[in-house]
């Protein structure tokens, strides 16, 4: 919409079934499937609270529903990586956005592009820093 992509893509490489994993300790906040209005484009998706850092990340295009909502481990699996929704070129893929504070999907209403820089950062640094 503002030619900004909001979150990272990690390539699975036409391999399916790869397990996604929580990045740190958390809670599943958000969870919803690709035949719903926002799976339509983010596929099977889940959102992941992390109160440790005070930041949420979204998991999206998940080949199946993802995990429950509630308590989960840094290492526990939260779902598979797929090519649901609008995956471009149906690529099976992880996309992972990351956003400050506890997750709202309506925050994924951006109205502007300082909206999205607002509300959003690289989940990818995050992940690094913590190989």
């Amino acid at each position: 919409k503002f030619g900004h992509h909001t979150g990272v893509d990690y390539g699975g490489h036409g391999t399916a079934g790869i397990p996604l994993f929580a990045c740190a300790d958390g809670e599943i906040v958000y969870r919803d499937v690709a035949s719903s209005a926002w799976g339509t484009s983010l596929g099977n998706h889940a959102a992941l609270w992390v109160p440790a850092v005070g930041q949420s990340f979204l998991y999206c295009h998940m080949a199946a529903a993802p995990h429950a909502l509630g308590q989960v481990v840094s290492g526990e699996q939260v779902g598979v990586m797929g090519n649901t929704g609008k995956s471009a070129g149906g690529a099976i893929h992880l996309h992972l956005e990351g956003f400050h504070g506890r997750f709202q999907i309506a925050w994924r209403s951006f109205t502007a592009l300082a909206d999205i820089q607002a509300k959003t950062f690289d989940a990818d640094q995050f992940i690094r820093a913590r190989l």
